[in-house]
């Protein structure tokens, strides 16, 4: 083929693993082995105080100079690279944390999103939204614990046991869990629940990770719950179980509603075993919660209310905190604003605040390939080559981050930088047109011209030498990125017709399938190779509901799924990497940076940042110093 991708070798390389983050597991568990402590200096910036603007309606201005003083401090990052060996029996979950008696009892907890969620069912979340909200109404089996954030506890669980064969784990409920209604948690709302999470056929852009590693479930008496792996000890098992979209619900309750998919649809029907109950919803704007009385948790939670407001214009999020209207963002690690925006809301706040930026995420593009002319891999292509990544990172997050290459770069998941700075769309040069790798953060360099012509030639080849219309879509949220990319595609004839829409609107139509490039953006849930396939490159994902499929690398999840070498799952990836590049899947990453950040006011205590967007979302173990 005249325009075949460019190949490269692929050969394992270790690289030094800043992203992934494994967990030590509490509670007993599966015992892990010795894990490698990684220690990394975080600079933080911490600004003076500028004066309190008094009314919220109030605009901010566009440009703030200010102070800065920088403070570094050291943040541990500990990685586990090996498979678990089973365990004996775990330790019983203990009765209360110390920190519940340091705590301080009542206030309402306001917060501020960027939109409204499309289902209060986590099951059927994608994204964090949702699953912030779930968290605040269920509990899960296990938990990240919000306090020490590198450990799992038990939730609903009073202990775990696995097998000495590693192919099955069994559950013993607490017994003072309970539902609102006053009815136990058992093990049939834990088969339930967890058979739900796993349903063929439905909407399970989060949970349905599980069926790829559970065969089975089984009921042993009214507290014990066991679960059949599809193969020894796997190793993400616990990772996925633990993050909040894993919530168990009343069995009594839905599978006795006449449409158990569409029962929680209206909030007024939850019935949960979390720590707050539904107060009120008005749609597109506010939502409330009030604190559960009879929480079988000892102690908690401690605030009387927490209110979450859908605010998109940072002139009124910065108004807000500024005079105590919001005192925290909502979800775990995303204010989900703009990163100048953020760095405008922490400046003017300065140490009014604590700061906490989340571990890289991967803002992209989606094609649906389901449409023509997308339905054409050398439209697709072409679209993938023309993107300037560097540019986008320089627009988008300040030049925070690196190319959106298909894994997260700088981790044994991904190619290294020697090899994917040679990839077609991915070549810079210098001004002489000398290839460059370490191009990140220079100005002396542009996209290599021959990307250029290669995306030419293929749309050409495609039938589209003069060029194709069509429309790019996406929330506000992604408005740099898209701009960035729209003069991308214009550079090699595309030219698409930009169009904002709202959040919701933005993920229900990603859902559906329509649109025809829509941009988008990925929190990881755990940081391993099967995120990546489970949520972008399989069938069925949170970023591939429009089910591109690749039956080798259906086949490749399968391998290095169970696969305990690091080396011999890196060759698979770079062999996926390769797929990739040949058929041009519907995602299309553009960059991997620091796009989330948690800001919160330091009257808020007790919290302590997770590794993931989608763990410890919780509200429980805040309160509010008076």
């Amino acid at each position: 083929m005249v325009h075949r991708w460019l190949r490269t070798p692929k050969v394992i390389l270790l690289t030094s693993l800043i992203l992934t983050l494994a967990f030590l597991v509490s509670c007993g568990g599966a015992a892990q082995q010795e894990p490698v402590v990684v220690e990394k200096e975080v600079v933080k910036e911490v600004v003076k105080e500028v004066p309190v603007i008094k009314e919220v309606i109030k605009e901010v201005p566009k440009e703030v100079v200010v102070e800065k003083v920088v403070i570094k401090e050291v943040v541990k990052i500990v990685e586990v690279v090996a498979t678990p060996v089973p365990a004996a029996m775990a330790a019983p979950a203990a009765e209360s944390p110390e920190w519940v008696k340091r705590g301080k009892y009542g206030g309402v907890l306001t917060m501020n999103v960027n939109r409204d969620l499309r289902h209060w069912d986590t099951h059927q979340a994608c994204c964090n939204v949702e699953g912030a909200w779930g968290a605040t109404m269920f509990d899960t089996m296990v938990q990240i614990d919000p306090v020490n954030t590198t450990k799992i506890i038990c939730d609903l669980c009073q202990s775990w046991e696995t097998s000495k064969d590693g192919l099955s784990i069994i559950f013993k409920m607490n017994p003072k869990a309970r539902w609102w209604d006053g009815k136990p948690v058992t093990a049939e709302d834990a088969k339930y629940s967890i058979d739900r999470m796993m349903q063929e056929g439905q909407p399970r852009p989060r949970t349905q990770v599980l069926r790829d590693y559970v065969g089975s479930t089984e009921v042993l008496d009214e507290e014990t719950v066991k679960l059949n792996f599809l193969f020894p000890n796997p190793s993400a098992f616990m990772q996925y179980f633990a993050i909040d979209y894993m919530t168990l619900f009343p069995k009594h309750v839905l599978a006795t509603s006449p449409e158990p998919d569409t029962w929680f649809d209206d909030p007024k029907k939850i019935v949960g075993s979390g720590p707050f109950k539904f107060k009120s919803w008005t749609r597109g704007d506010n939502a409330a919660l009030v604190r559960n009385d009879n929480y079988w948790k000892e102690g908690r939670p401690f605030v009387d209310e927490i209110q979450v407001f859908a605010i998109k214009d940072i002139g009124r999020i910065i108004a807000a905190f500024e005079t105590e209207q919001l005192l925290k963002c909502f979800k775990t690690l995303a204010c989900s604003i703009k990163v100048r925006d953020a760095e405008a809301l922490i400046s003017t706040m300065g140490d009014r605040v604590n700061v906490h930026w989340a571990p890289p995420s991967a803002r992209s593009i989606n094609i649906n390939h389901t449409k023509a002319p997308f339905d054409d891999v050398r439209v697709r292509q072409a679209i993938y080559i023309a993107i300037d990544r560097k540019k986008a990172t320089e627009i988008e997050v300040l030049g925070r981050g690196l190319p959106g290459v298909p894994f997260p770069p700088g981790t044994w998941m991904s190619a290294t930088q020697d090899e994917w700075a040679t990839w077609p769309g991915f070549r810079y040069v210098d001004g002489s047109g000398q290839p460059v790798i370490d191009y990140m953060g220079r100005d002396d360099v542009v996209k290599d011209p021959r990307d250029i012509e290669l995306a030419k030639s293929l749309l050409a080849e495609a039938g589209f030498a003069d060029g194709l219309d069509t429309t790019l879509e996406g929330q506000p949220l992604f408005n740099d990125l898209m701009l960035s990319v729209k003069e991308d595609l214009e550079k090699v004839g595309i030219r698409a017709e930009f169009l904002a829409i709202d959040g919701a609107t933005n993920l229900a139509n990603l859902a559906q399938g329509k649109y025809n490039l829509a941009a988008s953006g990925h929190n990881l849930s755990v940081y391993d190779p099967a995120e990546m396939f489970t949520c972008c490159y399989l069938p069925g994902g949170s970023r591939n509901q429009v089910g591109w499929e690749n039956p080798r690398v259906s086949e490749i999840y399968e391998l290095q799924k169970s696969e305990p070498n690091q080396g011999k799952r890196r060759e698979y990836m770079a062999e996926v990497e390769q797929i990739i590049f040949d058929e041009q899947p519907s995602w299309i990453p553009v960059h991997w940076a620091q796009t989330n950040v948690m800001v919160l006011n330091k009257k808020v205590k007790n919290y302590f940042p997770p590794n993931s967007n989608h763990q410890a979302m919780g509200q429980d173990h805040l309160w509010i110093e008076k």
